[in-house]
């Protein structure tokens, strides 16, 4: 029995639709995210998104507004804009070029596998958040340059850094 295209398109624009939904009315931004971007901004450090996500940026966009998160957001790169998807570094490389800041004094922070691969290969420094209890595999397998259990340790880190002389 062959499957109609068709039938395949409509099935897939469905469950979209479905996790889009949920994702509206479920999903919540990590706790302490709000802070964490109101300090780097409020430091003049400028905050870009390099998502996996094959949305329309302007969905992206979107997403971030429901939050009130798009004030502190500098740059969106989906995967739908570059060649290759992570754990290639092409929407990592080219948030920093949109944002004309060398890829090298770019902290790379993610929270999966393919987050630290691509900030590695982009020549960023890689920066874990183990945001969830499946993610703690991160540390053993990929070694990122830092970790952090979560946002609030993230930001007292940076803190630290910036009490010290170091941006």
């Amino acid at each position: 029995m062959q499957t109609d295209d068709r039938v395949i398109q409509s099935c897939k624009e469905e469950i979209l639709q479905h996790f889009l939904k949920i994702e509206a009315s479920e999903v919540k931004p990590f706790p302490g995210i709000n802070e964490l971007f109101g300090n780097l901004r409020e430091r003049g450090i400028k905050i870009g998104i390099a998502t996996g996500r094959t949305t329309l940026p302007e969905k992206e966009w979107e997403r971030f507004k429901r939050f009130g998160l798009q004030r502190f957001i500098d740059s969106i790169v989906t995967s739908r804009e570059v060649a290759s998807r992570k754990p290639a570094p092409d929407a990592i490389v080219e948030c920093a070029k949109r944002m004309n800041v060398p890829i090298e004094r770019c902290l790379v922070v993610g929270d999966t596998e393919d987050d630290i691969i691509a900030a590695r290969k982009a020549g960023g420094i890689p920066v874990a958040i183990l945001a969830r209890d499946d993610h703690l595999d991160i540390s053993e397998s990929e070694q990122p340059e830092f970790i952090f259990k979560n946002l609030v340790e993230f930001t007292l880190f940076l803190e630290e850094q910036e009490s010290m002389g170091r941006r």
